[in-house]
């Protein structure tokens, strides 16, 4: 951790070393040293200054190489941050339509309660009355009732109707009855 931290801080900076002058400072004091030495040095120094300057070389290539190395780590980690954040997008996304379907169903489920209580009360209040079955034997029996006063009505009618022929032959029979002992006396028969 302590590393990436001073490579971040180098990258961010341009310092590629933790002491004395960027590499390609050095290298171009090298550079110039060495050009410098040509035109009436020694050469011995100036065998020096060139490996000097291929060690400067070198040097820098491979801080080159470190910042191509970290430029694609950032690279990565810039992929892996694309990548961590389209997941993370997509499971929003998955959870929104998971909460948008838990509210569908929770209302479904409140419509399907409240249904179930509608139906619980309407069934309270239809258990007051008898069942079906006792109303159809009520109502039967009701029935048989009205099919035996019919058939009493009808029964007592025609008895009625009988009295009432015998009791208009009574009158009759009494009226010629009473006509007879009326013309009797005009008859003059004694009594």
């Amino acid at each position: 951790m302590e590393n990436d931290s001073n490579i971040r801080y180098r990258v961010v900076t341009g310092v590629t070393t933790t002491r004395g002058d960027p590499p390609f400072v050095r290298l171009t004091q090298a550079f110039l040293a060495l050009s410098n030495s040509l035109e009436g040095g020694k050469p011995d120094f100036q065998i020096w200054l060139f490996r000097a300057l291929c060690n400067e070389v070198l040097n820098t290539e491979g801080q080159v190489r470190r910042h191509h190395a970290i430029q694609g780590a950032c690279a990565r980690e810039i992929e892996r941050y694309s990548t961590k954040q389209s997941e993370i997008e997509s499971a929003i996304s998955a959870a929104a339509a998971e909460i948008e379907q838990a509210k569908t169903t929770l209302q479904e489920a409140q419509t399907l309660r409240a249904n179930l209580e509608e139906y619980e009360r309407k069934k309270e209040s239809l258990m007051q009355y008898a069942s079906r079955s006792a109303s159809a034997a009520e109502q039967q029996r009701v029935l048989d009732d009205v099919a035996a006063v019919q058939a009493d009505r009808n029964q007592a009618d025609g008895m009625l109707q009988l009295r009432s022929k015998q009791f208009g032959t009574l009158l009759h029979v009494l009226e010629i009855l009473q006509q007879a002992i009326s013309e009797a006396p005009s008859l003059g028969v004694a009594s």
